[in-house]
């Protein structure tokens, strides 16, 4: 950690050094003679690094904050590493509709035109998930795509993708940021004028053809097609992009699909990444969709959509007899995997090499599921990297699979395999697929999860996220941790422990005979888990792209003693954020 006079020092450096814009300097000369330490010092502690989701932070001038020279200098240390020792070499790159992404995606194209790359780029914000297709329709060496998924207007990030179109696992990361960090002189860094590329053909727009191929995908996915097209506007939806890039994608897939009563919030139709009427524009937060949820109680639909700025999320709302009701990332989840199971058993097409990935924090209700349908599931860390870094494992060691599904908790999923990333575009159609074809069968969605629960379990997961900001928060997240990894067995006031897994050290540790085992799985990571007695669960990570600190419950028990378990939920809750406050 920098004390302040080092990072005063840098700060100082940034301002007299003649690569950056006058405008951006003189930012920073006021800040210094104004002697804003807090600002300058938040802003020049430490470099950006990679996270579970690459770069990301709140736009402005310094080395911790997204801007235009980070951009180009994360784009150098991936050119080159990516590209190293290629002679023809192909880069996809896209952006969503934030204030600064269409600035962002250029200059990553003039950086790595410079570096002899052929770059093919977005000319509109477009999903996350076309990106990692394009990476794969184009053949190319790898991706980048600008976003910072659901954060507040002010952020800005930037997720690296390899040659497979899914971000970039050990050990390439790795090798990137090394290279990010190793990069002293900025005039080593030499990028192509934008329109000198376009002009000479180094820089090409995405295709027609590419864009019409991606939602032919979404046709060939369709697993009920006479269903759809026959009845598929007898379903009514309500849906919002929240002012980002799915508004043309998501109504063009379902629409070409057979859902044509497909309603878009007009107030929040158009890319706008000011975000005008929503502060936090996350389909996990009930607050986004109220506008959608408004909508569909309005038009009487069936239920309301939402995805964030780069369309890889997705939240649903039903309308049950005239009231809302949220669902989780879980139950989302869960009846979109169910439904598929249940269609591809009852047309005779599960395989018995089929494949179901989530994550460790997912629900284990996925597990049983699979279970009673014979398919297996792996569980992988929290990131869809990870999930289609196991796809891309299991095909170079020669191993087939047929991909059923991934998902994680937080309203992410992968439905099909030819994007290896969470694609929001595709769960929109899935979900309005299955929503026609439980309708049709006369359930509401709500009475379906119920009798999920009857049959296979009840399943109560909860996620609980503490912020903590700026230095001091990421020294209390830190301590959290440490403190967790040395808990007794009788610590949490709903029950006994029976074992730790620690993910960093890929440990087991047995409480009742105090013996440690190695943790079977193929990374680590700062994460920690606990099984209790009764085989509850709990996960506790630090987020790898917020100052927040996570803890995931993962309760089960009998249905008729669900309120129960919803209490020993919150109990447990309320006990981690008393004791995190303290620590």
């Amino acid at each position: 950690m920098q004390n302040i006079d080092e990072v005063l020092t840098k700060a100082k450096s940034w301002a007299e050094n003649p690569y950056f814009s006058e405008e951006d300097r003189q930012e920073l000369k006021t800040l210094i003679e104004g002697d804003q330490k807090d600002e300058i010092f938040d802003r020049f502690y430490k470099d950006l690094n990679f996270g579970t989701g690459g770069l990301r932070s709140v736009v402005g001038f310094g080395s911790n904050r997204m801007n235009i020279y980070n951009v180009r200098k994360a784009s150098y240390a991936l050119a080159t590493t990516a590209g190293k020792g290629k002679s023809d070499k192909k880069v996809a790159i896209s952006c969503d509709s934030r204030l600064t992404s269409e600035e962002f995606s250029k200059a990553v194209a003039e950086v790595f035109a410079g570096e002899g790359y052929q770059v093919y780029v977005v000319n509109r914000p477009t999903p996350t998930p076309l990106l990692s297709y394009a990476v794969r329709f184009y053949n190319c060496d790898c991706g980048v795509m600008l976003t910072a998924s659901h954060n507040p207007s002010e952020y800005n990030g930037f997720k690296a993708y390899n040659s497979e179109g899914c971000q970039v696992t050990p050990p390439l990361d790795a090798q990137i940021i090394e290279s990010f960090y190793s990069i002293e002189d900025w005039s080593v860094i030499k990028p192509m004028n934008f329109d000198e590329g376009l002009k000479s053909g180094k820089i090409q727009y995405f295709s027609n053809e590419f864009y019409d191929s991606y939602f032919q995908i979404i046709q060939k996915e369709c697993l009920r097609r006479d269903l759809v097209t026959s009845k598929g506007d007898q379903v009514k939806i309500v849906y919002t992009p929240l002012h980002g890039t799915g508004g043309e994608f998501c109504e063009r897939a379902a629409k070409e699909l057979g859902f044509t009563n497909f309603i878009i919030v007009p107030e929040q139709a158009k890319p706008d990444g000011h975000f005008p009427t929503t502060s936090y524009p996350n389909p996990e937060e009930p607050e986004s969709l109220k506008l959608a949820v408004d909508l569909m109680l309005k038009e009487n639909a069936d239920l309301a959509l939402g995805s964030d700025p780069d369309t890889d999320r997705m939240g649903v709302v039903l309308n049950i007899e005239g009231s809302p009701r949220y669902l989780n990332g879980n139950e989302i989840a869960v009846l979109m995997l169910y439904y598929k199971l249940l269609t591809l058993k009852e047309q005779g097409k599960i395989q018995k090499n089929a494949l179901v990935l989530k994550t460790i924090v997912t629900s284990t209700l996925q597990e049983t599921l699979c279970k009673a349908f014979d398919v297996e599931v792996v569980n992988t860390l929290t990131g869809f990297k990870w999930m289609g870094g196991y796809l891309i494992d299991k095909e170079k060691k020669g191993e087939s699979f047929q991909y059923i599904f991934g998902s994680e908790e937080s309203f992410g999923s992968m439905s099909h395999d030819e994007v290896r990333d969470k694609d929001g575009v595709s769960s929109v159609t899935l979900f309005c697929e299955l929503a026609l074809y439980f309708r049709e069968q006369g359930k509401n969605l709500a009475q379906v999860l119920e009798e999920i629960s009857k049959e296979y379990g009840y399943h109560q997961e909860s996620l609980l996220s503490l912020s903590y900001k700026g230095v001091s928060g990421e020294e209390k997240i830190k301590r959290i941790m440490n403190l967790l990894r040395e808990i007794p067995a009788v610590f949490f006031p709903v029950g006994t422990l029976k074992q730790k897994e620690d993910f960093s050290s890929r440990s087991i540790y047995d409480y009742s005979s105090g013996e440690e085992s190695k943790l079977d799985f193929p990374v680590e990571s700062n994460v920690l888990g606990f099984e209790f007695e009764n085989g509850n669960k709990l996960y506790a990570r630090p987020s790898g792209t917020e100052p927040k600190i996570k803890f995931y419950s993962l309760f089960k028990g009998d249905f008729e003693q669900r309120n129960q378990t919803i209490e020993d939920i919150q109990t447990l809750e309320k006990f981690l954020e008393q004791y995190c406050e303290q620590a």
